[in-house]
């Protein structure tokens, strides 16, 4: 892991605070945005109404022969029942009948391009589900039913069609079991009337052809012993054709109307629970986007207990559907086994060549057979009446309370919208802001320098551009500059000597000459991490300030690569330090003197020569420090950023305190890092950081200390006026 000269801190409360001080504007911003455009989409966005219907699902009332009836199958509590007939009201068929009886194709399809009839229908009835909710009521018998849609009476219209189409679906679902009963007897019915008359034919025309009368003791036994088997054989079909019946009912239907699949207790129970899931999703699906993490989990939660129900609707199912198969198979196998032992009786009975033994088989058998007949007319008649009462009967559901036209609009929720607005606007702005803050690695304070890299800060310069200065400087009452304002930042401490930043350069140049007590730095090298970050104003301020203490002072243009001085005091650039230390001028040809201080002496770059660090790193170099030394009472050395150039350490190295210059807000951690790393690289220690262009809202108790302390009562009696 790479070696920092800082280890990151955990924000305080008030460091926490002073990044919600330092982002209020994106906070602020980010707050107008959401809470306008949120409220903006509220009213914008198109009304949408809800009509609801309340009904009771009752318990049945008296019983009536349905098909399961007939073959000894157990009915379940209609309790039990509730949720299935709950979740009746959301099926699929309910949803195409009403959308064909109120014509709301055309309303449903906008926006769909399916040209396929089947999955465009598919899509239409999905469509009418997801604005229809259905809802039971805790602890009673009521269940309210519930449609959403932009026009008023329509929603009230689909409600109450929806509930009637409802009521008339169960009563024909009562019904369907007894016509299926009823259908499948008839067809037994006739082929048991065919079978009859051919056996009663054939009993005739043999009691006409052996004229018989009387039996022996002997052929009695026969026969007794044949009417046994027929009578046996007789119950067997029976019992086949109701196995058969029950096995064949199953075969038509879906495993989810199987009455053990109906009346499981884990079926209902799974049932009742992905209601409630299910109503929940609608009722935060108002709130919450579908991405939305709690949004995920529900559908998941919902998606494992369908799965779940179908699972063990389809192992109930299976397991119902093979038990009435091998029920059905075994009554065949005995019908079948009678058959076998019956006709062995016939054989016998033939064998013994008594034609009155026959004779009364045949008889025995007719009989049978009219039994038979009159049992399972007698099962058709039960189904028919069960069938037509099934359609006459009054329906277990009741309405409560019709749906109305409701005149309120659910949606848009104009006030709710307005407050999840302000929550989200202002936590979100709060959330941005330490984002930002996060991601912004740049030095913002004085105390961020201190804390971070443990070096000593001299000063800090306000931002001469932009709205933090133009506040600052009305904060404080500061005198407008010479000349309409347009007085040059290099220049300031002379042109505008009790401005702020004049000041300040003065404090900062305190604090220089108090940095060594015992021997104040002569020679000092101002650079900076990165360019354009203020240096060569702090540079020639610097110098100003110096010579405003009577001291003589060279501002020596070290940058031979983008060099400022000569444009800031407007001097000639024919001559300067690269004609010096190449041999091409003079001493007296290259220092000027300037003219609005005769302390300070300018020795500009010169023409940028094709190789500056050869030039700063020679022995002429040298000499003409060690003089600059002797003649001058400070040397100020404007040096090149550090940005990969050994430029700055040539320079820093003949010097006796190097001061590096970063811009608040701008300049990195990372950046200010490296310049330092790159200084100790070549043995060389900061001698104090100055903290540039920062905002008068960032450091405002810098301001407030400085103002007072060098303004006295005026400036004071200005702060509290205009506070």
């Amino acid at each position: 892991m790479e070696d920092r000269f800082y280890e990151e801190e955990e924000l305080s409360l008030s460091q926490l605070f002073e990044v919600l001080k330092r982002r209020k504007n994106l906070i602020i911003y980010f707050f107008i945005f959401t809470v306008v455009i949120i409220t903006g989409l509220s009213f914008l966005k198109t009304p949408i109404y809800e009509a609801k219907a309340t009904i009771l699902i009752d318990r049945e009332g008296a019983n009536v022969l349905i098909f399961r009836d007939l073959f000894t199958v157990q009915g379940g509590n209609w309790d039990q029942k509730f949720n299935s007939q709950v979740r009746m009201i959301k099926s699929h068929t309910l949803a195409k009948k009403v959308i064909k009886k109120l014509n709301l194709e055309g309303e449903l399809s906008a926006g769909l391009r399916v040209q396929n009839p089947n999955i465009r229908l598919s899509m239409l009835v999905k469509r009418f589900l997801s604005h229809l909710k259905v809802q039971p009521i805790p602890k009673t018998r009521l269940v309210e039913v519930k449609y959403r849609d932009t026009d008023p009476k329509r929603a009230a219209q689909i409600v109450n069609t929806l509930v009637d189409e409802f009521i008339k679906f169960t009563i024909e679902l009562k019904g369907e079991s007894a016509r299926r009963a009823s259908e499948y007897l008839t067809e037994q019915i006739e082929k048991l009337r065919r079978n009859l008359a051919e056996k009663e034919k054939e009993l005739q025309k043999y009691s006409q052809r052996k004229d018989l009368y009387y039996l022996t003791d002997k052929q009695n036994t026969i026969i007794q012993k044949f009417a046994q088997l027929n009578n046996a054989y007789t119950k067997a079909q029976i019992n086949r054709v109701n196995q058969e019946s029950f096995y064949r009912e199953l075969l038509s239907k879906k495993y989810e109307e199987y009455p053990n699949v109906v009346n499981n207790p884990l079926i209902q129970s799974l049932k009742a629970e992905y209601s409630k899931l299910e109503a929940e999703y609608r009722q935060k699906a108002a709130i919450f986007k579908p991405d939305y993490p709690e949004m995920k989990s529900l559908r998941s939660r919902m998606q494992a207990l369908k799965e779940r129900i179908a699972k063990e609707t389809r192992n109930l199912g299976e397991e119902a559907l093979r038990a009435a198969r091998a029920r059905y198979l075994s009554a065949l196998k005995a019908e079948q086994s009678l058959k076998q032992l019956l006709d062995e009786q016939k054989k016998q009975m033939s064998a013994a060549n008594t034609s009155s033994i026959y004779y009364n088989s045949l008889k025995i058998e007719v009989k049978n057979m009219r039994n038979l007949l009159e049992h399972l007319t007698k099962k058709q008649k039960e189904s028919l009446l069960s069938a037509n009462l099934e359609g006459m009967r009054t329906s277990n559901i009741k309405i409560v309370d019709r749906a109305e036209v409701p005149l309120i609009p659910v949606s848009p929720d104009k006030k709710l919208n307005f407050l999840l607005a302000v929550l989200l606007g202002l936590s979100g702005g709060i959330f941005l802001a330490f984002v930002v803050d996060a991601l912004d690695n740049s030095i913002k304070s004085p105390e961020e320098v201190e804390k971070l890299f443990r070096l000593p800060v001299l000063g800090v310069t306000p931002n001469l551009n932009g709205a933090a200065s133009d506040a600052y400087g009305r904060y404080y009452g500061k005198k407008k500059r010479k000349g309409g304002g347009n007085t040059s930042p290099e220049l300031i401490v002379i042109k505008d000597p009790e401005s702020q930043f004049a000041e300040l350069i003065k404090t900062i140049t305190t604090s220089i000459l108090l940095s060594k007590p015992k021997s104040p730095p002569k020679v000092l090298t101002i650079t900076s991490s990165m360019p354009k970050e203020g240096k060569t104003t702090i540079a020639t301020n610097l110098a100003l300030s110096l010579a405003t203490l009577q001291k003589k002072v060279l501002l020596v243009d070290g940058d031979l690569r983008r060099p400022m001085v000569h444009k800031v005091f407007n001097i000639s650039n024919k001559t300067g330090l690269s004609t010096l230390m190449s041999g091409r001028s003079t001493l007296s040809e290259s220092v000027k003197v300037y003219k609005g201080n005769e302390n300070i002496f300018l020795l500009p770059a010169g023409p940028i020569p094709p190789n500056p660090v050869e030039l700063l790193n020679s022995s002429t170099m040298e000499k003409f420090m060690d003089y600059a030394r002797e003649k001058f009472d400070h040397v100020i050395m404007d040096a090149p950023p550090l940005v990969g150039i050994s430029d700055p350490m040539v320079l820093a190295k003949m010097s006796d305190g190097v001061i590096v210059v970063i811009w608040a807000g701008k300049t990195t951690r990372k950046r200010l890092e490296d310049s330092i790393s790159l200084l100790r690289k070549y043995d060389i220690s900061p001698l104090g950081i100055i903290v540039n262009r920062i905002g008068y809202r960032g450091s405002y108790y810098y301001y407030d200390y400085y103002g007072y302390y060098y303004y006295g009562e005026g400036s004071a009696q200005s702060h509290s006026s205009e506070t």
